[in-house]
Formats: C-alpha cells, sequence, structure tokens
C-alpha cells in the first residue's frame, strides 16, 4: 500500500479495505498505550484498553468524519475517555468478595486448581493454602481483571455470557481471565507459588 495520511486511510477503512484500518492501528497503538501509562499510570491493563480503543474505533468508522478534527484526535478521545471510565469505576466499585458466602470447601479447592496449569505447580504445600489470603489477593484486582475472573469462577459465568454483560469480546473476557490468574500467582505467598 502506497504511502495514505491517516485521513486517506480511514477513508479507505471506511470502504472495507481491512489493510488501511491495520495501518491505522499499527501507527497509534505503540502511541495510545504510551499515552494510557504515562497520563493515567496504567500498567498491566494499558494493553486491555489500548484494544478497547482500537474496537471501538473499528466499531464507529462509519462516524469518522474529517472535518470534525484529525484522526489522531479521535483516537486520543477515545482511549482518554475508556481510561477515565475505568478510573471511575474503580472509585465508583471496589468490588470485595467474600468467597465463603457462596463456596463450599470443593468449589474453593477447584477455584485454587484453576490457578494452576499443571499438577505439578501445586503439589508442594498446596492444599494448605490459606483460603482468606487468596480472597484478599483477588480482591486487590483491577476491575478490568478482576470482574471477568469472578463472573467466570465464583458465579460459574461462560465466555459468552461474560463477554455479553461487560460488552467485550469473548477472546478480550479469556485473555483477562488467564491475566487474572497469572496475578493471583504471582502474588502469593512464595511457598504457594512454586
Amino acid at each position: 500500500m502506497n504511502y495514505l495520511d491517516d485521513h486517506e486511510l480511514m477513508i479507505e477503512a471506511q470502504n472495507g479495505n481491512t489493510k488501511a484500518f491495520d495501518e491505522v492501528f499499527s501507527r497509534y497503538y505503540p502511541k495510545v498505550k504510551a499515552y494510557l501509562k504515562r497520563n493515567f499510570k496504567f500498567d498491566g491493563e494499558a494493553e486491555d484498553l489500548v484494544q478497547s480503543t482500537f474496537m471501538r474505533l473499528y466499531r464507529h468508522l462509519n462516524d469518522y468524519d474529517n472535518s470534525l478534527g484529525k484522526v489522531s484526535t479521535w483516537i486520543f478521545t477515545i482511549a482518554k475517555n475508556l481510561a477515565k471510565n475505568e478510573i471511575r469505576n474503580r472509585r465508583r466499585c471496589p468490588i470485595k468478595y467474600s468467597f465463603d458466602n457462596f463456596m463450599d470447601d470443593d468449589q474453593k479447592k477447584s477455584f485454587i486448581d484453576c490457578l494452576y496449569d499443571d499438577e505439578r505447580e501445586h503439589l508442594f504445600g498446596f492444599e494448605f493454602l490459606d483460603f482468606p489470603v487468596l480472597e484478599r489477593i483477588v480482591n486487590k484486582l483491577d476491575t478490568l481483571h478482576r470482574l471477568p475472573l469472578v463472573y467466570h469462577y465464583y458465579y460459574s459465568q461462560t465466555y459468552e455470557e461474560i463477554s455479553e454483560m461487560l460488552g467485550i469480546p469473548m477472546g478480550t473476557v479469556k485473555s483477562r481471565i488467564s491475566r487474572a490468574r497469572k496475578k493471583i500467582k504471582r502474588s502469593l505467598p512464595a511457598n504457594f507459588a512454586n
């Protein structure tokens, strides 16, 4: 593809040229990620917010109007609004879960088992994990990762149900649950993380 400016790429993308949208993504992905990390202090969540930014941009391609502003302004406005929503959600709903209200001992063991990909990862002392420790770790996760994890393992929701409920793609649900599991494993006391 010959070099096109941002406006020309957006027109091409509106006409169904996926390579044009890929080029917009390639140009702005690192900039949007750096912007979110620098201005909103997002680290792990930056990746998810960048994905959400470009998903929203793609869904609203036909709303693009060059007379209203530059492509870059539109992209960064989407990212800024998503970041502000995330910050507002964290303040408004620091949801804490008490697993004792909903889980018996077998369900708790099953929840702990979900953290391990391999039987060998929890052969040493795993069964002695203090469940309140795990509960505190889960409650410290950011909203982006805690909600899908809790909906899936705590409320037994399917990926598809969570996707519909949160308004995000099913692949994003899976990756957020996977990242939540990794964050929990890293936060476990040293004698349980092996």
